[in-house]
């Protein structure tokens, strides 16, 4: 349950704590002692009662000692307004009212739950995600000032892509250099790589160094079975994109949307294809749009769909490898920089972290940690890293360096392949 709709529940709550406490205090007032009707009765018979206030079946009054009392009578009982006359009560009759509170509580409380139901129920609708009412929203996350920004200082182990990538900063800081020249910076990169090796580091790194604003959303969220919501959710994060340029739509798990295409042969195909098709015709809408550049991440691109990698969509696509003994070196600094730290030589663990990546390596620096509060150290030592690489499992094994290192190598050639056939087709493409 979220913030507001425990506070709304809390304020109903109270107001009805309050007329209940008010009421009850209205029945019993100070100096008043309730008393049992028989012994009420017993008190008349036996001349006790000086005076009665009669309110419907509520009987308020005084003994003749000048004490008050309250009690009830059953409304089985009669004949009391005559025991009373016998006995020379004085009686004082009133209709029974209903007090204002309550007959507030009662007239509004049915409306005031009805409120409460349609404010909760909307919130768990905007928080739980009913397709049906929240129809093409998409989840993009615009980064906030308030996070930790991401520079290229914290990021290491990935130095070709991040030289590459420097004419991307440079634009969105100084469009008008480039548009002086006539030159055109791509409107999509690609990045490609084995998990954890950085891609998103180096997507938010980028925004930072460019200064622009950084949306984020990963592909899964943008697939829906609802026919048309995901196209229009694709068109929301680019529209995001221009209302907050300059700007960069980092698009996670890219496979997931932009897988090739395929003769329809079920729903789930004819989902992916319209996708597809959605991305394309976005992706040439993106040079309208100044001031926004897409960049996508994914670890299988032999999945992609060739129409987005052609001229004028994802033209730039930028490998980023495991890391070598260097750039291991570099991580390893920079996750254990604000670790208090041992008299030991940190190069020397890179040695037993083969085949790590930048996410294997800063999950080694928190096991250690971890290990060293176990062990109630002020320091990390050595043998804490060594323990903790142990438990660490790497990302990257040897098969899976080989397929990468050979799929390199067909995309490289295939990419070029395909854009030089795409640029003599004379506009016939598939989109």
């Amino acid at each position: 349950m979220n913030p507001t709709t425990r506070s709304l529940l809390f304020w109903m709550v109270l107001v009805v704590v309050v007329v209940a406490i008010w009421n009850l205090s209205s029945q019993f007032r100070a100096g008043e002692s309730p008393v049992a009707f028989s012994e009420f009765i017993r008190w008349v018979e036996t001349g006790q009662v000086d005076r009665v206030e009669l309110t419907g079946n509520e009987i308020a009054g005084t003994s003749s000692s000048g004490e008050t009392f309250r009690t009830y009578a059953p409304p089985q009982y009669e004949g009391l307004a005559n025991k009373l006359i016998e006995r020379d009560v004085v009686i004082q009759a009133r209709e029974a009212v209903a007090s204002p509170w309550a007959t507030l509580l009662y007239s509004w409380a049915p409306i005031l739950l009805i409120i409460g139901f349609w404010v909760f129920f909307m919130r768990q609708v905007q928080s739980g995600g009913n397709k049906a009412l929240s129809f093409g929203k998409s989840r993009a996350k615009l980064s906030s000032n308030t996070q930790k920004k991401v520079t290229f200082k914290d990021v290491a182990g990935v130095d070709e892509p991040k030289d590459e990538l420097q004419e991307i900063i440079e634009f969105l800081r100084e469009p008008q250099k480039f548009q002086k020249l006539g030159g055109r910076i791509p409107k999509g990169v690609l990045l490609m790589g084995p998990p954890g090796t950085g891609k998103t580091l180096i997507a938010k790194a980028i925004a930072n160094e460019a200064k622009a604003n950084f949306i984020t959303i990963k592909g899964p969220e943008l697939i829906s079975k609802w026919v048309g919501e995901s196209e229009k959710a694709i068109r929301e994060v680019f529209k995001k994109a221009k209302q907050a340029s300059p700007s960069i739509i980092f698009l996670d798990e890219f496979e997931s949307i932009a897988g090739a295409r395929t003769p329809n042969s079920g729903e789930g195909s004819d989902v992916s294809n319209r996708v597809v098709n959605q991305m394309l015709s976005s992706m040439d809408g993106v040079e309208s749009m100044e001031g926004v550049i897409v960049i996508a991440a994914t670890n299988r691109p032999e999945m992609i769909d060739p129409a987005l990698l052609r001229s004028g969509r994802f033209e730039r696509v930028m490998h980023v490898p495991p890391p070598d003994h260097g750039g291991l070196r570099k991580i390893l600094n920079i996750h254990s920089k604000d670790m208090p730290l041992g008299k030991f030589d940190l190069e020397s663990l890179t040695d037993k972290m083969q085949n790590f990546t930048g996410a294997d390596v800063e999950a080694v620096c928190r096991e250690a940690a971890l290990i060293a509060m176990r062990a109630e150290k002020k320091s990390v030592s050595k043998k804490h890293f060594e323990e903790a690489i142990s438990r660490v499992r790497p990302t990257i094994t040897p098969e899976m360096m080989e397929y990468y290192s050979k799929l390199e190598g067909v995309l490289t050639s295939g990419l070029e392949s395909i854009r030089r056939k795409s640029d003599t087709l004379m506009g016939i493409e598939s989109v």
